[in-house]
């Protein structure tokens, strides 16, 4: 038996293309099935990031990360609102945290600028952007 890196109902986003998250279905000998966005797709497990919802966050990475992937926009209050939501605690936040801690410079960056774009609150930007909602978090 072949043990994978991912396990099903685990939450996962793509670590080279900006995309809504996913939660795996499958996975087997190096590739993960994955719902995204009532598709499913198989992916190579290492184009998967995993999103933990059990670990807290460090909020001075995730403050560094957001203020970095923000350096060339107009100042917006959207950092603040960032790190109001992601200290709330939630499932999703925490999720949205790990998201954060996790993507690559240049993901969080689009997911940033995406984010900002919606021009709606952080939850339901997040829920836009991303897909993360409650529902989607605790796999209901």
């Amino acid at each position: 038996m072949v043990l994978s890196l991912y396990s099903q109902g685990d939450l996962v986003f793509q670590k080279h293309v900006f995309g809504k998250c996913g939660r795996v279905i499958e996975s087997a000998e190096g590739a993960c099935r994955v719902s995204l966005g009532g598709d499913i797709l198989n992916f190579p497990t290492p184009d998967l990031i995993l999103i933990s919802v059990r670990n807290i966050p460090n909020l001075r990475l995730v403050n560094q990360k957001v203020i970095n992937a923000l350096a060339g926009a107009p100042d917006d209050p959207i950092g603040h609102s960032i790190m109001g939501y992601v200290g709330g605690g939630s499932v999703v936040s925490r999720a949205f945290a790990d998201y954060i801690i996790k993507a690559p410079h240049p993901i969080l960056i689009e997911c940033l600028a995406r984010l900002q774009k919606t021009r709606a609150d952080i939850p339901h930007g997040i829920d836009q952007v991303l897909g993360l909602n409650f529902a989607f978090v605790s796999g209901e």
